[in-house]
């Protein structure tokens, strides 16, 4: 039963890395339904809100990570006996890289495009 507890774990951070490199990469799904009917300007505006508010959503996240970090540090999990603040770390690694992301984002001034071409 041991192997269910290491895949578990193992699950989480392959998805927070993946979130994290997708990003990056800008190659998570788009939705541009909005901005691609809008002019350059509102185009310029809308970026920058949504990032202001992923901003905020991951300066959030980082923070109940944070304590469900400090939480999982006296709780083991059944079979293995890791500390839980393993899986609860993922969010937090989550977190901080997807603020980078978004930082760099914001310096630059646009999104980061993706390398595929898009379908029209």
């Amino acid at each position: 039963v041991s192997y269910e507890e290491i895949s578990r774990l193992l699950f989480v951070w392959l998805v927070a890395i993946g979130a994290i490199v997708a990003a990056f990469e800008g190659a998570h799904l788009g939705f541009d339904m909005v901005t691609s009917r809008v002019g350059p300007a509102t185009r310029k505006v809308l970026f920058w809100v949504s990032q202001l508010l992923i901003g905020a959503c991951m300066a959030l996240l980082l923070w109940g990570s944070w304590e469900q970090v400090v939480a999982g540090w006296s709780s083991y999990s059944t079979v293995l006996g890791y500390p839980l603040a393993l899986g609860a770390a993922a969010t937090l690694v989550l977190a901080i890289g997807m603020l980078l992301v978004v930082m760099r984002d914001m310096l630059r001034g646009t999104p980061t495009e993706s390398s595929e071409t898009s379908v029209e």
